[in-house]
């Protein structure tokens, strides 16, 4: 936007985090559009020497637990992590101080769109014309994704850890993991089987019946001990969280249905908007994926073979759409807890960031030493049935 208004005011600092605020457009395809404020912070003092990592924070993500990045990280990196509108004070009082939710407006202000300009902005007055490292995890790896397809030329690299493509499962009609286990917990309630599919991290396919059943018991148990406040009392009035469960069921069909238990919390948080988009349809922006073909960077997917909230070979689709692509399948769940506990997990994270060969061989070599590492040749082991 003409004469948008790019001063950097530093706000607040604690530690080692540094608060930024940034004056953006309410909404950037509208000329006469107000300026509102959002926060990204930055470890340490920036240096434009070293790389440049943005780190989305997505309300989706909240939800469930931010993706850990280890300090040694920050001290090698810039490492952005940006508050940007999901966060904005400015923004989110403004739409509930209105009589009336409008949530095609909700939409708008709040779509993922909306934040890659936002995303951009920040990127061009840290950077100039250099080019940014993305670091995705989740449900911020699908926005961030969509950034890419706009920027391409903007981005070196993207790490995307478990992205959550609901849509490739869907228009794919892949099975998914959980839907033979929703039957056995039907004591649990929608968000709660969410919350447990989405932390899950053991192999319940390549075992007996007997032993998939033992398992299971035994998983339940602890999610009943960890007692997690996350997922199943959230504030479900929160619109951003809603605006991003609509953005996510969005491409599948048909609209705001679904059979799966899992997914029946995301389809709550997003119901008022496929309300109202069935009585009045308005323009979504999805991703288009082809246009991974033009990105000339490197994509590292690393995702869990035993994720119970997508199916897995998801990622072997979306390495499809990006010539210069990696793909890691790790013995892990959705959430990646095994891996982010790893004594290697920080160096892994360098490896890829810094784009080294060399340590790219040897933190690869320590996956498979440490069994983490889920080959290929092993999905056709997968048992579903028994």
């Amino acid at each position: 936007m003409l004469g948008i208004c790019l001063g950097l005011l530093l706000v607040l600092q604690t530690g080692m985090e540094n608060i930024f605020s940034i004056q953006v457009p309410l909404d950037h395809f509208n000329s006469g559009s107000r300026e509102i404020t959002i926060d990204y912070s930055i470890s340490g003092i920036f240096d434009s020497s070293k790389p440049t990592v943005f780190y989305l924070e997505d309300p989706v993500d909240s939800a469930f637990g931010y993706l850990g990045i280890p300090t040694e990280l920050k001290s090698q990196f810039n490492i952005v992590s940006i508050q940007g509108r999901y966060q904005s004070n400015e923004l989110i009082d403004f739409l509930e101080n209105r009589n009336e939710s409008d949530w095609e407006l909700n939409y708008i202000l709040l779509n993922q769109r909306q934040v890659s300009e936002d995303l951009e902005l920040i990127r061009r007055k840290l950077l100039g014309n250099e080019k940014v490292t993305l670091l995705g995890y989740s449900s911020s790896a699908t926005v961030l994704h969509y950034y890419l397809s706009l920027y391409p030329d903007q981005v070196s690299t993207m790490i995307s850890l478990s992205p959550m493509f609901f849509d490739v499962e869907g228009n794919l009609s892949f099975w998914n993991q959980f839907s033979f286990i929703e039957e056995k917990v039907e004591y649990l309630g929608a968000d709660q089987i969410a919350d447990f599919a989405y932390y899950s991290k053991e192999d319940f396919f390549n075992s007996s019946k007997s032993e998939k059943d033992s398992l299971l018991f035994s998983a339940l148990n602890q999610f009943k001990t960890d007692k997690r406040l996350g997922f199943s009392e959230l504030k479900f009035k929160s619109i951003p969280l809603r605006v991003r469960a609509f953005e996510l069921l969005y491409p599948t069909a048909p609209f705001s249905e679904t059979t799966s238990k899992t997914l029946k919390s995301f389809l709550r948080m997003a119901s008022p908007i496929f309300d109202t988009f069935k009585k009045k349809t308005f323009l979504v922006y999805g991703l288009n994926f082809d246009k991974g073909l033009e990105f000339e960077g490197k994509v590292v997917f690393i995702g869990g073979a035993f994720d119970l909230l997508l199916n897995p070979k998801i990622l072997d689709v979306m390495a499809e759409f990006y010539p210069n692509s990696t793909l890691l399948q790790l013995r892990d769940g959705h959430a990646l807890r095994t891996f982010q506990s790893w004594d290697c997990y920080s160096a892994f994270l360098e490896a890829f960031i810094s784009n080294r060969q060399a340590s790219k061989i040897r933190v690869y070599e320590d996956l498979k030493k440490a069994h983490l590492l889920y080959l290929k040749s092993d999905y056709n082991s997968v048992k579903v049935k028994n």
